[in-house]
């Protein structure tokens, strides 16, 4: 039987680490009018609860051609 593997959800500290970016330049990514991929978005409820797909974003970085870099 074939096993398949279910890629895990990131948060936003998660996500920064991996790309080596801010807070803030993954904040502005997700407000651009091609946003960047959110798998889960509970903002506009009770919570603060955002979460990516680490491989949805990378394609998403690529397409867009995007440098994943921030000068801090």
């Amino acid at each position: 039987m074939q096993q398949i593997f279910k890629e895990p959800l990131i948060d936003t500290k998660e996500l920064c680490n991996r790309l080596g970016v801010t807070r803030q330049a993954i904040y502005k990514w997700r407000k651009l009018s091609d946003p960047m991929p959110v798998k889960v978005d509970n903002t506009s409820k009770n919570g603060k609860t955002i979460r990516y797909l680490y491989s949805d974003v990378l394609n998403w970085l690529n397409e867009k051609k995007r440098k994943s870099e921030v000068l801090r």
